[in-house]
């Protein structure tokens, strides 16, 4: 009860900030989700069966593991969210042509995915989930440099290097934290790790939005986003996006020195 009242507190506040802004509803209910963290660790540690065994995370590679994947749903999930944003609302693209030229992307990570899984096991999940890590941050940092002018064929180029290291970090990172879980624990190290990435991209989406929105009012960039309106976007718009896109590098830095902290595979 007190981890559904938790996440369910989170959401609504982060999600109607970033809708409406701050108001006194959604910051107290991002608030009272904040205060039940402490409440939360306080039962599991006095519960007989808990649903996360605290003391696991003691474990360096499992903690460090679940910390990378955290935050790098915070510093990379709600970039494709910044690329549509420009992409439509810079550059006037329709929604279905700024999608297309995101589809190599997602083919090299679709692709590569399997094949960097099954290569972790012989180089070890350290380097793979690391290095997949850098050439997310080093794609964001490339799309971060475009401009009202720039030539969109750099887009679908960035988006091949992201997609692979998607395609690296992902199942690397997997293996590590479900190498660490114990056998009756799987599920329950399953279900934290996707609760830490949807956590994380929630809170992405609400932290990139806030930056790159505060040029323009916010319900002209939700009509960007939609590709429901023509109107022109402020060229200050266009500076918010790339600080956005720049805190979404320092995120994804953060989870790389995260990532090597864990320490080789055992």
């Amino acid at each position: 009860m007190v981890l559904t009242a938790l996440l369910g507190a989170v959401s609504y506040g982060t999600i109607e900030i970033s809708i409406d802004g701050s108001s006194l509803l959604p910051d107290a209910a991002l608030a009272l989700g904040l205060l039940l963290v402490p409440v939360f660790v306080g039962l599991e540690l006095r519960a007989a069966k808990p649903m996360i065994e605290m003391g696991e995370l003691k474990n360096r590679l499992l903690g460090f593991s679940l910390a990378a994947a955290f935050f790098q749903s915070l510093g990379y999930l709600a970039v494709i969210f910044l690329l549509t944003l420009y992409l439509q609302g810079v550059r006037a693209l329709s929604p279905l042509d700024a999608s297309i030229l995101l589809v190599p992307g997602y083919c090299v990570g679709a692709v590569a995915g399997p094949f960097m899984g099954r290569l972790s096991y012989r180089t070890g999940t350290r380097a793979m989930a690391t290095v997949g890590i850098l050439l997310m941050l080093v794609g964001v940092a490339g799309y971060a440099q475009l401009d009202a002018n720039s030539w969109l064929g750099w887009v679908p180029i960035i988006s091949l290097l992201t997609g692979l290291g998607t395609g690296m970090f992902f199942p690397a990172n997997t293996i590590a934290i479900m190498s660490q879980a114990p056998s009756d624990r799987l599920g329950a190290i399953s279900g934290l790790r996707s609760t830490l990435q949807n956590m994380g991209a929630l809170l992405s989406f609400v932290l990139t939005f806030a930056i790159a929105s505060a040029a323009v009012p916010k319900p002209v960039a939700y009509a960007v986003f939609l590709g429901t309106t023509n109107a022109a976007i402020p060229s200050a718009f266009l500076t918010g996006l790339r600080y956005a896109l720049y805190a979404c590098a320092a995120l994804l830095a953060i989870a790389a020195a995260l990532s090597w902290r864990r320490g080789v595979d055992r």
